[in-house]
C-alpha cells in the first residue's frame, strides 16, 4: 500500500484518441489544401502546379491553426469556402482530442481514481497479488468501479495489469491511501496483500476512516484475507472482529476456503443419492495437504451430513502427514467429533501409494471422491491421469489447477479425457476464489436471511431470547460468524433435498416431475436429524465444547449430543427448520420436484 512505480494509463482509450485526432487532422489538411488549390487555380494565382500545391498546403496549415487572414478566403457561396469552414471546425475537434489524449497520458489514471472515489459506491482492492488481480478483474467485469492500492512489494507490471483490467491505481503513501480512496463511500474494501498482519491493519484503519464518514459508512463491506489457518481459527474463536452492531464491520475471508466451497457445491460428495438406508459411508481422499487441502477437508466436514446419518470418512495422504496432522488437530481440537479422519504418511509419486489409493476407493463400502491438492499443476494432472487406469470410472477425481493455463485447457479438450468427463474435473483457480458469488450471492443470502428470521421468531415465541442476545439481532447487525452460520445452513439445504430423492428447479424450466410443497412427517424427522448433525459440526469446528450449562462466551453448549439425548424443544427447532425448507428455497426462485 506504499509507494510503487507509476502505472501507465489504459493504452486503449488513449491510443484511440490519438489515432482519431491524427486521422481527422489529416483529413482536414487534405480537404482544405484541395479547396485552396482549386481556388488558386481558378484565380490563376501562383505559376506552376508544384508552387500551387506548396502554397495550398501552407495556407491549409495556416487556416487550421487559425492564422489565415479571413479576407483572403474564397468568395461566399463557393464550395471551397464551405469546405474550409467545415475543416476549420473539425480541426478544433481534433485538437481537443489530442489535448484529451495528452491529459490522459499524464493525468488520466489520477483523474479516474479521484472521480471514482468522489462518486462513491466503488470497490477498493489493497494489494496487487494474484488474489488482488483476480478481484479487480472479477469486479471490473461485473461493471463495478475499482480503485486499486498497490502494496510496497508490487511491481510495475502488476500495476499495469490492474489498469488493463479496468482499475484506477492510486499511488500514494500508506497513511493517506485509504483516506484518498474515500473508503467510507466505497461498497467493498478488500485487503488482499500477502501479509496477514498488514491485511488486519488495513481493515481496522479502513473501518476507522469509514466510521468518521457517517453518511456512507453503513454501506462499506470490509473483507480481509487471512491465509494462515492457525491465525484465522484463533481470530474466529476469540471473536476478534465481533461487531457491536454498528456498521461498517470486518469479515475475514480466505481464497482457499472460497475454492473449497465452490468445489463441494458444484461437485458434491453425495453425487449419488444417499438415502436413510444406505450402508456405504461417504469418503473423501485428499492427496496433498497444503492450505487448499485443509480448506477442502474443513468444508467437507461442515457439509458432509447425509440421510444415512453415517459420519464422513476423510483420508489425507501427504509426505509430511505426522507434522500436518499435529498442526491440523491443534487448530481443530474437536474435529474427531465431526468425522473419521486418518493421515497416511505416503509419497503420491510412488507406485505403492497409487495402489493404496486404488484399494481405498475401489470398495463397495464407501462412496469415494479423490481431491488432488498439489501446488504443482503438472504434478496434479500427472497423478490424476495415472489414477484413471486404476480406479473405477465412477470415482470422481477433482484436480486443483492454480491458473487458467494450458493444462486446464488440456482437461477440457484432450481426446483422451473426453472419455472421462465426469471423472476428472478442475477446481481451485484464482478465478474460482474471486468469483462474484463469493461476495454477492443474492439467492444464498435470501435463504440465509429467511432462516435467521425464522430463528428469531421462534426464539421470541418460546421465550428463549434474552436481552442483548446477539443471535436475535437484525440481519444487518449480525456478527460475521452468525451470518456465516446461516449461510452454511442455507448451503446444506441442497444436500437435504437430494437426500429425499428430490431436486430443485426453477419455475421457468417447466419441470414435468411432481411439485413438492411440503414434506411428510417422516421426511421432516429425517431432515431434522441431518440438520442437528450439521449444526454440531459447525459448532465443533468453531471451537465449541460440550458442557451441562450453555455459555456463549466460553463456547459451551449442552446440545452437542446425539439426537436422542437433546431436549424435545431443541429437536422441535430442527423440525421447524425442515418444514420451512420449501419456502426458503422459493425465496431463491426455486421449487422442489420429485
Amino acid at each position: 500500500m506504499a509507494h510503487s512505480p507509476a502505472a501507465p494509463p489504459p493504452p486503449g482509450p488513449e491510443r484511440r484518441l490519438w489515432v482519431l485526432s491524427i486521422t481527422i487532422a489529416l483529413i482536414c489538411i487534405g480537404l482544405s489544401a484541395l479547396a485552396f488549390y482549386k481556388d488558386y487555380e481558378k484565380e490563376g494565382r501562383f505559376e506552376g502546379r508544384l508552387a500551387r500545391v506548396g502554397e495550398s498546403l501552407y495556407s491549409s496549415v495556416e487556416l487550421l491553426s487559425m492564422h489565415f487572414p479571413a479576407s483572403e478566403l474564397p468568395c461566399a457561396g463557393t464550395w471551397e469556402l464551405s469546405v474550409l469552414h467545415w475543416t476549420r471546425a473539425l480541426a478544433v475537434i481534433a485538437a481537443g482530442m489530442a489535448g484529451a489524449a495528452l491529459i490522459g497520458r499524464f493525468f488520466g489514471n489520477e483523474l479516474l481514481w479521484r472521480l471514482r472515489a468522489f462518486r462513491g459506491n466503488h470497490v477498493v482492492v489493497c494489494g496487487l497479488t494474484r488474489l488482488g488481480q483476480g478481484l479487480i478483474a472479477e469486479f471490473s467485469l461485473a461493471g463495478h468501479r475499482v480503485v486499486a492500492i498497490p502494496n510496497v512489494s508490487d511491481e510495475v507490471a502488476a500495476a499495469t495489469e490492474a489498469v488493463q483490467s479496468g482499475a484506477a491505481v492510486l499511488q500514494t503513501s500508506p497513511t493517506t491511501a485509504l483516506h484518498k480512496a474515500r473508503v467510507g463511500r466505497a461498497s467493498y474494501l478488500f485487503a488482499a496483500t500477502e501479509d496477514d498482519q498488514a491485511n488486519i491493519a488495513i481493515g481496522l484503519h479502513a473501518v476507522e476512516l469509514a466510521r468518521k464518514d457517517t453518511p456512507g459508512a453503513a454501506q462499506l463491506h470490509t473483507l480481509i484475507h487471512i491465509a494462515d489457518p492457525q491465525l484465522r481459527a484463533s481470530l474466529r474463536r476469540r471473536a476478534a472482529f465481533r461487531s457491536s452492531g454498528a456498521a461498517p464491520r470486518i469479515a475475514m475471508f480466505n481464497a482457499f476456503d472460497n475454492c473449497a466451497r465452490l468445489m463441494l457445491n458444484n461437485s458434491p460428495l453425495d453425487y449419488i443419492r444417499i438415502g436413510p438406508h444406505e450402508q456405504r459411508v461417504v469418503q473423501i481422499v485428499l492427496v496433498g495437504f497444503g492450505q487448499l487441502g485443509e480448506a477442502v477437508l474443513t468444508r467437507a466436514a461442515m457439509v458432509g451430513h447425509y440421510a444415512n446419518l453415517k459420519r464422513l470418512r476423510a483420508i489425507v495422504i501427504d509426505r509430511n502427514a505426522a507434522e500436518k496432522s499435529d498442526r491440523f488437530r491443534s487448530r481443530y481440537p474437536q474435529f474427531e467429533h465431526v468425522c473419521d479422519l486418518q493421515f497416511l504418511h505416503m509419497d503420491a509419486d510412488e507406485g505403492s501409494t497409487r495402489n493404496r489409493l486404488s484399494d481405498l476407493c475401489n470398495t463397495h463400502t464407501a462412496i469415494s471422491t479423490i481431491a488432488i491438492c498439489f501446488d504443482s499443476d503438472s504434478r496434479a494432472i500427472s497423478l490424476a491421469l495415472a489414477l484413471t487406469d486404476r480406479l473405477s470410472p465412477d470415482v470422481p477425481i477433482r484436480v486443483r489447477i492454480n491458473a487458467e493455463s494450458g493444462l486446464k485447457a488440456l482437461l477440457r479438450n484432450s481426446e483422451f479425457l473426453r472419455r472421462l468427463p465426469s471423472q476428472i474435473t478442475a477446481f481451485g483457480s484464482i478465478r474460482d476464489a474471486c468469483a462474484s458469488k463469493n461476495w454477492v450471492d443474492d439467492d444464498l443470502d435470501s435463504m440465509a436471511k429467511a432462516l435467521h428470521r425464522d430463528y428469531v421468531r421462534r426464539a421470541l415465541e418460546s421465550g428463549r431470547a434474552r436481552p442483548g442476545d446477539e443471535a436475535t439481532r437484525p440481519w444487518e447487525q449480525l456478527d460475521d460468524e452468525l451470518v456465516d452460520s446461516n449461510r452454511q445452513a442455507a448451503d446444506h439445504i441442497f444436500v437435504k433435498v437430494r437426500a429425499l430423492g428430490y431436486h430443485p428447479s426453477r419455475p421457468r424450466d417447466h419441470d414435468p416431475s411432481g411439485l413438492v410443497e411440503e414434506f411428510n412427517p417422516q421426511e421432516v424427522e429425517l431432515l431434522a436429524k441431518m440438520e442437528h448433525r450439521r449444526w454440531m459440526a459447525e459448532r465443533y469446528l468453531g471451537g465449541w465444547t460440550y458442557g451441562p450449562i450453555r455459555d456463549i462466551k466460553e463456547r459451551i453448549s449442552p446440545y452437542l449430543s446425539d439426537w436422542d439425548d437433546i431436549p424435545i424443544e431443541i429437536q422441535d427447532y430442527d423440525r421447524d427448520f425442515a418444514r420451512i425448507v420449501p419456502g426458503v428455497l422459493s425465496l431463491a426462485g426455486l421449487e422442489i420436484h420429485r
